[in-house]
């Protein structure tokens, strides 16, 4: 079997066990690049969704640089990309998610989120393009039959993989069966890991269905990739946040959690917040359970914050949970000045709540959005009536 992209690539492709044998021969040139509806064997597009409009937040002691950035995201409506499944033959996958044809070209769609990557093997962006790198003589995974494709840049971000990554899951079951397919997944250990079985199970897929890749290439026999349906961090799509929103009643969970709910990440390694003991001391009182995501299963997480209807939380992945909450959920995030609040107003807009936030200072600004960070107490608890009267 030989592939070929007009000079670009050659691959000849020899049985190697569940295998292949890759030789490969192009220069380092830029590569084409095309829409899935256009390089698909088969494309089923979705209907459009309608654009939405943000509501202004409450955001406080943020960089000067953040509210006009705010502003204009207050005056323009945010368009969710049009969305659709293409279904390939002998498609190949490499680096963070980036897909081929067999005929070489690259799939646009698959560059979501790589806007900032300046390298991502075999490619590199260079003079406003990207260029191919040359691969040596080597194995490639192959799958036959049928396989669906989850995967992009960041996907092994617990808030990535749930508002951008899972919903396309239920687009895909639009097509074809799930039940008969191979589901392919950044592979991850650990915590996340988990997440991709218990949340993938919440469609009807199996663990043996699973299959983990990592940055090596793979080239698959029939692959189904259900397009973006986001675009981060400013558009999200109201279809894929309404099926998210339908989880908790999947599982069946009740509604009958706490109603008030402090997220920390002071267990992880980095956006620590120093003095969250003195905002625990003002929110407690007022009914506020502390919790902290990274210690819980995926189950639990639905469970806990499907009745909350007030959220405070230092900014990061395990507050994107916040999706399974009651329309009209409040939030009022803490972050570090380095962190933007766009990912987390967007999907409380999308949620009909009430987005407040407030910006503390970097205890190591030159670990910029990783620094553990501190919050001003008497501002904090100036902000907190306004918060619990306008989202309350």
């Amino acid at each position: 079997m030989e592939f070929s992209a007009r000079k670009n690539f050659r691959w000849r492709l020899l049985p190697f066990g569940r295998w292949r044998l890759a030789w490969t021969s192009f220069a380092r040139r830029q590569a084409r690049i095309v829409a899935a509806s256009d390089a698909a064997r088969i494309f089923y597009p979705l209907p459009p969704e309608q654009a939405y409009r943000r509501q202004k937040p409450c955001i406080k002691k943020a960089p000067p640089e953040f509210y006009p950035a705010i502003d204009r995201l207050c005056s323009m409506p945010a368009s969710p990309p049009p969305g659709g499944v293409a279904t390939f033959d002998e498609a190949c996958a490499i680096g963070g998610g980036v897909l081929l044809t067999r005929d070489g070209e690259i799939i646009a769609e698959s560059l979501t989120n790589s806007d900032d990557t300046q390298q991502f093997k075999p490619f590199s962006r260079l003079g406003g393009g990207l260029t191919i790198r040359i691969w040596p003589l080597r194995p490639i995974r192959f799958l036959s039959g049928e396989t669906i494709y989850l995967r992009q840049f960041w996907d092994g971000n617990y808030g990535h993989w749930l508002v951008e990554l899972l919903p396309r899951i239920a687009i895909a079951a639009q097509f074809c069966d799930v039940t008969q397919c191979r589901i392919v997944v950044t592979a991850k250990t650990g915590g996340m890991s988990r997440v991709y079985l218990d949340s993938l199970a919440l469609f009807g897929v199996k663990p043996e269905q699973i299959v983990g890749m990592r940055r090596g290439p793979m080239i698959f026999e029939r692959l189904h990739y259900p397009l973006p349906v986001s675009q981060h961090p400013w558009v999200k799509s109201p279809r894929a946040i309404e099926l998210l929103e339908s989880l908790p009643e999947k599982l069946g969970a009740k509604r009958d959690g706490p109603k008030r709910l402090y997220v920390t990440r002071n267990s992880g390694k980095s956006r620590r917040l120093t003095n969250e003991k003195d905002i625990l001391s003002l929110l407690r009182p007022l009914g506020f359970v502390s919790v902290d995501p990274g210690r819980l299963s995926f189950a639990d997480q639905l469970r806990i914050f499907a009745g909350a209807e007030l959220i405070v939380g230092n900014c990061g992945a395990g507050l994107t949970s916040l999706v399974f909450s009651p329309r009209g959920v409040g939030v009022f995030a803490l972050t570090s000045p380095f962190m933007q609040d766009d990912f987390f107003w967007d999907l409380t807009d999308l949620k009909q709540g009430r987005f407040f936030s407030l910006h503390g200072e970097a205890t190591d600004p030159a670990r910029r959005s990783k620094s553990d960070f501190s919050i001003d107490v008497a501002a904090f608890k100036a902000m907190l009536p306004e918060f619990l009267a306008e989202a309350g």
